[in-house]
């Protein structure tokens, strides 16, 4: 009986052992991963710019061209006039002030470590209505997580420098809140760390609003307020700046493999939308609502998706709440603000 006790006291403290040194590797990561996040912020100063596009200035049918033969052509086009005819790109003047953005998009590495899950290795969203659904499924990526060695796996889009997606908009917006608070604790620390750099501050992070997206994307240099006309962001050719329909071979790609635009921001156009701020999606020049509140602003582009989705001033949305069935190719981008 006393060797029964003793095994067990034994086996209880190896667990306690196992549990803080599990523990104190967490605590090491989260903050490893939010140094990483704050070391690719970039501050983007703000001016005046034009949202949206003229598209007297731009001949559509000759982007589609570029990929595309021409029965798909004919169809692509009498989608587009649908598009155009709503003016969800009517240009308007407006003006965004200063604002920090990512680099790139959140990471699958950055995910699990604010997270604790990976959705994209079982294949679903992070958010079921059912309770009961949501533990099982987080639990048994938990433990997949846990047991697999993500960095090495071979499947398609799975692995620390891919983007997260499989998330929701609700999603994204968990994540930063969890960010939010691990900043927060990690002020000192952060402080301490960046002790010798004047222009360090701690930051609020956020969805970037779409006019932010927009502006960011096209930003020239950040030594003045102009910005580039560019079809997509940095570059009129596609293949340059993004992964799209016909040249990412069906996949999504690690973040940063592509040229960036001109303030060093990667990926803004194709390989995963991006979700913003915005609620309802509104008419520029009459700020009418164009899709209900229901309704939030998708930006960038897809890997999945036609070449002319990668345009910098393209729309989508995506349906909120749309818990059961996030997509594939829908991730997010970090922007922040500074802290007051």
């Amino acid at each position: 009986m006393k060797k029964i006790i003793i095994i067990l006291l034994l086996l209880g403290i190896i667990v306690g052992v196992f549990s803080i040194v599990n523990h104190c590797l967490d605590q090491k990561n989260k903050f490893s991963v939010l140094k990483e996040i704050y070391d690719s912020m970039v501050e983007v100063t703000g001016g005046k710019f034009t949202i949206g596009k003229d598209y007297n200035a731009i001949n559509v049918v000759d982007i589609i061209k570029q990929h595309n033969t021409e029965k798909h052509v004919v169809a692509l086009d009498e989608e587009y006039k649908i598009y155009l005819d709503k003016k969800y790109e009517a240009p308007a003047d407006t003006s965004v002030g200063s604002f920090f953005m990512n680099k790139y998009v959140v990471t699958q590495k950055q995910w699990k470590a604010v997270m604790g899950d990976n959705p994209i290795i079982v294949g679903y969203g992070t958010e079921q209505n059912n309770d009961w659904s949501r533990w099982c499924r987080k639990t048994l990526a938990h433990w997949v997580s846990f047991l697999m060695d993500t960095t090495k796996m071979q499947y398609t889009g799975v692995g620390d420098d891919y983007p997260i997606y499989y998330v929701s908009w609700s999603d994204a917006n968990r994540f930063i809140d969890k960010l939010n608070k691990l900043s927060e604790k990690y002020e000192a620390k952060l402080k301490t760390k960046y002790k010798d750099s004047a222009e360090f501050k701690i930051l609020v992070f956020h969805l970037p609003t779409e006019v932010q997206w927009e502006y960011a994307a096209r930003k020239s240099r950040n030594s003045d307020t102009t910005y580039k006309d560019y079809i997509f962001s940095g570059s009129n050719t596609a293949e340059q700046v993004a992964w799209f329909l016909h040249n990412s071979n069906g996949e999504v790609h690690k973040v940063g493999d592509l040229t960036p635009n001109a303030i060093e921001l990667y990926d803004m156009s194709g390989n995963v939308f991006e979700w913003c701020a915005d609620i309802g999606i509104r008419h520029y020049q009459t700020d009418s609502l164009l899709y209900d509140t229901r309704y939030r602003v998708l930006r960038g582009g897809s890997y999945l998706l036609d070449i002319y989705c990668s345009r910098v001033s393209y729309r989508g949305c995506g349906l909120y709440p749309n818990e059961d069935a996030p997509e594939p190719d829908i991730g997010f981008r970090l922007a922040a603000k500074i802290k007051d």
